[in-house]
């Protein structure tokens, strides 16, 4: 039968081991590998779609302000129609000295509620004369 020394034996004993440690390396390392894959899987995902959130959020923003830019565009002709009119009616209106204040205060944007007060005083004052 097969006789072994005992350094045969020990020899023999750590090469199993050393086997047996190397497998086992092996092994854990495949498993912790396919681990990992799967955390940085998960966080390559959730990468993705924070980043898919952040172009959505910024597409919002840029519309709102395109949107709010039309508006602010369109309420300016607005105003300046008014402005026109406003104009115009007091030229066609008014005397010259009332059309003139009226006039001063469309161009400085200052048509508050004393200059409304004062020129509709005026204007009672030239109707009661023209009765």
């Amino acid at each position: 039968m097969l006789e072994f020394t005992l350094l045969q034996l020990l020899l023999l004993i750590a090469v199993i081991a050393l086997f047996g440690v190397v497998f086992g390396y092996l092994i854990v390392g495949i498993r912790a590998g396919n681990g990992s894959s799967k955390k940085q899987d998960e966080k390559v995902q959730q990468l993705e779609e924070e980043i898919a959130a952040l172009e959505e959020y910024k597409s919002q923003v840029s519309g709102h302000f395109q949107k709010t830019a039309g508006l602010l565009h369109d309420m300016t002709g607005q105003y300046k129609t008014i402005y026109e009119h406003m104009a115009e009616g007091a030229q066609t209106l008014c005397d010259d000295q009332e059309s003139g204040a009226v006039l001063e205060s469309l161009q400085t944007g200052l048509l508050t509620k004393d200059n409304l007060t004062e020129f509709t005083q005026t204007s009672g004052e030239t109707d009661n004369e023209e009765n």
